[in-house]
């Protein structure tokens, strides 16, 4: 597995889905961003996982990957301070915005 470094979202995913599954697995990279895990996954050095949103360029899914556990779907909510600063309400309007929403 290819995955980011803890703390991660889709690194907890996606072991969580592999132990369930009881299916065994070995981290041989981890990053500190999708890209780092996409230029490991383009390397050939495993699998990785990573939202869906994001560029697929020069990946495929792997041989095999109907019998990997199927991952979740994951939400995301924007919180901020009760009364937020000019930079944060635009912010915020640019995420709400976004085609990710």
């Amino acid at each position: 597995l290819i995955l980011l470094r803890e703390p991660s979202v889709t690194r907890t995913l996606a072991l969580d889905a592999l132990a369930r599954a009881g299916r065994s697995w070995q981290i041989v990279c981890t990053s500190t961003s999708y890209a780092g895990c996409q230029a490991a996954a383009r390397a050939g050095l495993g699998i990785t996982v990573q939202p869906s949103h994001l560029s697929t360029a020069g990946l495929a899914a792997p041989a095999g990957a109907l019998a990997l556990p199927a991952l979740p779907q994951v939400e995301f909510i924007v919180i901020s301070a009760p009364a937020p600063n000019q930079p944060t309400r635009a912010l915020t309007e640019i995420l709400m915005r976004s085609a990710l929403t």
